[in-house]
């Protein structure tokens, strides 16, 4: 492969992820409150916790699922997707929304 062919591969790559994430702006949480945008969103792995509930692979590590933040829709791409922040008195990730694959 030529280099302004990687190029090209690169800049097609580039676009077709920023867009296929766009569908996070304008979600909002059940206050109503903005959840999720390009900075804070990103899919997530699903993964099993030792209580055999299924979890969210978040930085790293297996998580629970805060069911109260999981949004009341599917995931257009059929892959979990987390919005998360931190605060600095909290050890671990403040989620902000959840959106899982599958049928709602």
């Amino acid at each position: 492969m030529t280099r302004p062919d990687c190029v090209l591969l690169l800049l097609v790559l580039a676009t077709t992820t920023a867009e296929a994430h766009s569908w996070y702006f304008g979600l909002r949480d059940t206050a109503g409150r903005s959840c999720c945008n390009d900075q804070d969103c990103r899919p997530v792995g699903l993964c099993v916790l030792p209580d055999h509930k299924e979890g969210l692979l978040i930085e790293g590590t297996c998580r629970p699922i805060p069911w109260d933040k999981v949004l009341d829709i599917a995931s257009p791409d059929g892959n979990a997707h987390a919005c998360w922040n931190h605060i600095a008195t909290r050890p671990n990730p403040n989620v902000l929304c959840v959106i899982l694959p599958g049928q709602v």
